[in-house]
């Protein structure tokens, strides 16, 4: 397939796997967020693959994220240490280049251009061993969900729109944890009522050890000014 129809083909399917997709043709003129390697196939160091939406490559880093972070090394040998150190740090950096949508495309075009393949200082099988020891029965617990209230119009539920809420979460980077403002676009739909939900998985806080708990954004309806409780 030529190039420029692989690209077509590429963007086709990135667009039917995440609807939130916004391509631009600055995307090609902006500088990445990172310098990165073709060579180095980043979606595997993420374990997705190269169609996966923004959202899910940020849930399977987090996943990685939390096994490999600093403050679970208490207790290792000096070279593990170094090797989860390593992981981290390979997960972090392909996580920057994958959520950026001009740095991911700009990737993605030059890395069409050569083969692709997995850098050797990604140890698959010591990671693969890593996460298979750390399964839920006996590794993290999941974390409290964190809940948000809403505020809607009895207009709003008759109608349905669209409510952007913000977020403030705690987040795990290299230095420990951090504050993280993430805004959310929570959907109310013809029909909803007093305390409907809407859950966004794993978009609360995260902690060393844990896995992030839901954010559940929950729809409170507020007073009509022509309408009186009696």
């Amino acid at each position: 397939m030529a190039k420029a129809a692989l690209r077509e083909e590429e963007e086709r399917r990135r667009r039917e796997r995440d609807p939130e997709y916004r391509p631009s043709d600055r995307d090609w003129e902006v500088p990445p967020v990172r310098a990165y390697d073709c060579k180095q196939d980043y979606y595997k160091v993420l374990g997705v693959d190269r169609y996966a939406s923004e959202a899910e490559i940020r849930q399977s880093f987090k996943k990685r994220a939390l096994l490999y972070h600093p403050d679970r090394l208490h207790g290792k040998t000096a070279t593990e240490r170094l090797g989860y150190e390593q992981l981290f740090k390979e997960v972090s950096l392909a996580h920057e280049i994958l959520t950026d949508t001009a740095t991911r495309r700009q990737y993605d075009r030059d890395r069409n251009d050569v083969d692709a393949k997995v850098d050797v200082k990604w140890d698959y099988a010591a990671a693969e061993e890593t996460e298979r020891r750390l399964t839920p029965e006996n590794g993290p617990r999941k974390g409290a969900n964190t809940v948000l209230e809403v505020g809607v119009s009895l207009d709003d539920l008759e109608t349905g729109c669209v409510k952007g809420v913000e977020h403030v979460r705690k987040v795990c980077g290299l230095g420990g944890l951090k504050k993280e403002p993430r805004r959310f676009r929570v959907h109310v739909y013809r029909g909803d009522k007093h305390n409907s939900r809407r859950v966004f998985a794993g978009e609360a806080d995260e902690g060393a050890d844990i896995i992030p708990g839901d954010l559940i954004c929950v729809l409170k309806v507020e007073p009509h000014p022509g309408l009186h409780a009696v």
